[in-house]
């Protein structure tokens, strides 16, 4: 992601190859991401036509139009601003591939897709992503904090919750209509 934006290519592909599958239903497929792979999941559901369910935990932002609406003022968000300005810019002039769609404009434009995003409850800046993400579709985003977890640790720390989140949510998103 940091020295490249072929992301959304590399999942809109791996969804084509999956729906091709005679053994698969093209209507019941789902991405699950944890981390950069959540943000990735997310910020292609926008290309992939008829996506309906996307899990995603961990996720902050791929570029740096991500954290506007949530990183705080004073010094700290202004070093992660510039940070994050140098960061995606030298990415630019690193590869051809167009810079992908902040992650938020993605979930407003995935019209459709249902969103799970898993937060953890030490790491206050997923929290405040989610909410930031959440506000782009409210009635399609559902936001789960798990307390005590760790980044990308919900699993670890609540496995049967998790399970049954998670599956419960990818039921009802991918239910047959």
């Amino acid at each position: 992601m940091d020295l490249g934006w072929y992301g959304d290519a590399d999942i809109t592909a791996a969804v084509a190859f999956l729906r091709h599958r005679p053994d698969l239903d093209p209507a019941r497929i789902a991405l699950l991401g944890l981390s950069m792979g959540g943000e990735e999941a997310v910020g292609s559901a926008d290309s992939i036509a008829g996506l309906r369910a996307v899990v995603a935990e961990g996720v902050t932002g791929r570029v740096a139009a991500d954290k506007a609406g949530w990183l705080p003022g004073g010094v700290a968000g202004t070093v992660q601003r510039g940070i994050d300005w140098l960061t995606y810019n030298v990415a630019d002039l690193l590869t051809a591939a167009p810079r992908p769609a902040p992650l938020r404009t993605a979930i407003g434009e995935s019209s459709g897709t249902r969103f799970l995003l898993i937060t953890a409850g030490r790491v206050p800046d997923e929290a405040a992503a989610a909410a930031y993400l959440r506000a782009a579709a409210p009635g399609r985003v559902t936001v789960w904090t798990v307390p005590g977890a760790a980044h990308t640790h919900a699993l670890a720390v609540e496995p049967q919750e998790w399970e049954a989140r998670v599956t419960a949510f990818l039921d009802s998103a991918l239910a047959r209509g």
